[in-house]
């Protein structure tokens, strides 16, 4: 073997990213810090008060006497330069450092323009430190393994089936798993596979997808197993348009949703599902029990949700969505959330960030309520709180939706199921819930983030939806402090780490996007981070293994300020 031959048998992945040279200011500067995989030190320099260096994943500031400063390039928002020397740093995680102190105006806007330069690579896919860290890691094998592939997409999908028995092997089964999006021919911001009651075909489905804002159809995504077997379902906005449109297939899932749940009820049910009539002691009752649960039971009525305003819903129709007519849906009621669309949820955030700068203020707590952030989020979890009473108390299932159901309508479900379900407030359902809810139905986390664009494209599409849903989530544990396997530890690391650009989870915007740039064996995982994590573990953790018998159930929607600070 020649030598040339040999040489190319020892490259590995890390050498696609190779280190680059530190630049120093100052010859006898020392690194202030241990780079982990994958990371070089790109610039050192001094400020008034100590050492400050920008890594190809940090931004590090080493202050006398003071705590440091250790922030992901991913996590910092944008970067002002206040008072002539002082540089201010301002985070997606609503924090605000403004400690970096410079001899010189000159000197502070040098700074200013290499930390904005590092956070326009730093926001490239194509440059993105999650591909550079797997694959040193990859080489060194000095991280965590990867999980085992049943973490992932569609191990999720098949656990989550299972584990809500929707008896998908019975011949005349009332639910089904549709294949027509497989290879996102129908929907490219949904997953590959649905629940779908059994008497909606395909072509249905496609029919269907054609009268939904972004061809988001209706998707049953959650089941009440244990006792009535009702579903929750999501979707975007029908096109309805200034002339009331209707869609025949969309009303059928509509219609069948009900019916399905009437052939598959809870466990602690039987379902009654007659081939003919069954005789009995000489009566006929077979027919008559199947025309008792399908008309006389309670469960087949639907509640729609519709995350906007009435207003904000009738104002779509000019642009050709809408909301669904009540003539068309006789089964189903209509109701408003008015949770507001994500520019005003950015305005809340940015106000709620600028409180939180000043928190010695003595009008702290006023211009906290002024910022509306924890109304907000009083409204988000009351929202969820009435899908809850729906399915527990109202008995009905539920199908909620917003404009394109990737933002609110996570929102909205995925708290309503962390109430109903206990499986979701372990560490691996909460894994399945964020994979399947928010991953999965295709939440834009790179959009909404800022990540995977070029630094100042597409701000519109920034905004803190997913942290504004980890806040509520914050809320439940503080109020149920033994009702969660994780604790709020967790939380943090969770929101740290969906900016960090460390980890490959939250660098796209949909599952085709995962999946087409391999993102599951090119990037390590954070739950790898999380799950394995025993800091994270929640002491007073009471578990409960059965749905709807242990609930997370907030009647007053009291919002905690004390760890709001922290938080």
């Amino acid at each position: 073997m020649s030598d040339h031959d040999h040489s190319m048998e020892e490259i590995t992945f890390k050498d696609f990213y190779p280190l680059k040279q530190t630049t120093y200011e100052k010859d006898n500067l020392m690194i202030p810090f241990h780079p982990i995989a994958g990371e070089y030190i790109d610039y050192i320099g001094t400020m008034a008060n100590g050492i400050i260096a920008i890594s190809n994943y940090r931004f590090f500031v080493h202050r006398k006497e003071l705590p440091f400063i250790n922030l992901p390039l991913g996590l910092i928002d944008t970067v002002e330069c206040q008072n002539l020397f002082t540089l201010v740093l301002l985070c997606k995680d609503a924090k605000t450092y403004r400690y970096c102190s410079f001899a010189t105006n000159d000197k502070c806007m040098e700074w200013q323009k290499r930390l904005l330069d590092s956070l326009k690579q730093s926001s490239k896919l194509s440059s993105s430190f999650a591909l550079t860290f797997a694959a040193w890691c990859s080489s060194e094998k000095s991280c965590s393994e990867s999980l085992s592939d049943e973490w992932f997409q569609g191990s999720v999908f098949d656990r989550e089936v299972t584990r809500m028995a929707f008896n998908l092997n019975y011949e005349r089964r009332p639910w089904r798993i549709c294949h027509a999006n497989e290879n996102y021919e129908i929907c490219e911001t949904y997953p590959r596979l649905h629940i779908v009651p059994s008497s909606i075909s395909d072509d249905m489905v496609r029919d269907m997808a054609k009268y939904r804002s972004n061809s988001r159809f209706p998707s049953v995504v959650w089941r009440f197993y244990i006792q009535t077997g009702l579903v929750m379902v999501r979707c975007s906005q029908p096109n309805v348009g200034l002339l009331w449109w209707r869609n025949s297939s969309d009303e059928a899932f509509i219609r069948s949703v009900g019916e399905s749940c009437q052939l598959n009820p809870g466990l602690e049910q039987i379902p009654i599902v007659p081939d003919d009539a069954i005789v009995v002691d000489g009566w006929l009752v077979g027919r008559v029990l199947f025309f008792f649960l399908l008309v006389v039971l309670p469960h087949k009525d639907l509640l729609l949700i519709d995350a906007r305003s009435y207003a904000a819903a009738t104002a779509n129709r000019a642009k050709g969505g809408g909301v669904e007519c009540n003539e068309y849906y006789p089964n189903a009621n209509v109701v408003f959330m008015n949770l507001p669309n994500i520019h005003s949820i950015k305005r809340c955030f940015i106000n709620l960030r600028n409180i939180c700068t000043n928190s010695d203020d003595a009008s702290w707590l006023s211009s906290l309520e002024s910022s509306k952030w924890l109304f907000h989020i009083s409204n988000l979890l009351k929202s969820s709180l009435v899908v809850v009473d729906s399915i527990r108390v109202e008995h009905k299932s539920v199908l909620v939706h917003c404009s394109d159901g990737w933002d609110r309508t996570p929102q909205i479900l995925s708290l309503a199921q962390i109430m109903l379900d206990p499986y979701y407030r372990t560490m691996q359902g909460f894994h399945d819930l964020v994979e399947r809810e928010w991953l999965g139905f295709g939440h834009r986390f790179a959009d909404r983030c800022g990540q995977g664009t070029c630094y100042y494209d597409n701000q519109n599409d920034r905004c803190p939806i997913f942290l504004q849903w980890v806040d509520c989530l914050h809320q439940l544990v503080k109020q149920f402090p033994c009702s969660f396997e994780f604790n709020m530890n967790f939380l943090i690391k969770l929101v740290d780490h969906t900016y960090s650009c460390l980890f490959g989870d939250f660098l796209y915007n949909t599952d085709k996007d995962r999946s087409t740039l391999s993102s599951q064996y090119r990037t390590t995982s954070v739950w790898t981070f999380l799950l394995d994590n025993k800091k994270l573990l929640n002491p007073l953790f009471r578990p409960s293994k059965k749905v709807g018998s242990y609930i997370v159930y907030v009647t007053s929607c009291k919002l905690q300020l004390t760890s709001l600070r922290q938080f």
